[in-house]
């Protein structure tokens, strides 16, 4: 069961550009897009995340996302911040059963091969890519 956080202190320590640190030093991965709702409905209907925290006074300010141990920060894109070449990596110990259950319904880029390394590579609904890694 999901628990309450009190976003703007626990996520105001320091930002930069790819990622947000907490004041326990925890680092959370920025994700700049055109529209954070439809983003956030994506990576919930898809990809199984789950929405902790979204600003109720603003349509389509930030959001924040969790997947076990992976959050994400889905924010808008300004005119000062280039959205070119990101990628996010999630870690899941479980690799070869999340291959499975998504590998039909979002765009596979790099397969998921048992010979090789424990990732796969898919692309979200606003081109960006995604690498899934073995925890």
């Amino acid at each position: 069961m999901e628990t309450s956080v009190s976003i703007p202190k626990w996520l105001s320590y320091f930002s930069c550009h790819r990622c947000q640190i907490t004041h326990t030093g925890f680092m959370i991965p920025k994700v700049w897009v055109e529209s954070t709702n439809l983003t956030a409905s994506y990576y919930r209907e898809y990809l199984g995340f789950k929405i902790v925290f979204r600003n109720p006074f603003n349509k389509n300010g930030s959001i924040l996302i969790k997947r076990k141990s992976n959050w994400v920060l889905i924010k808008t894109i300004s005119s000062e911040i280039s959205a070119n070449n990101q990628r996010l990596t999630i870690y899941l110990s479980r690799i070869e059963k999340e291959y499975f259950r998504i590998c039909s319904m979002v765009w596979v880029v790099k397969p998921y091969n048992l010979g090789s390394k424990k990732m796969f590579l898919i692309k979200d609904c606003n081109g960006m890519e995604i690498v899934y890694r073995k925890s």
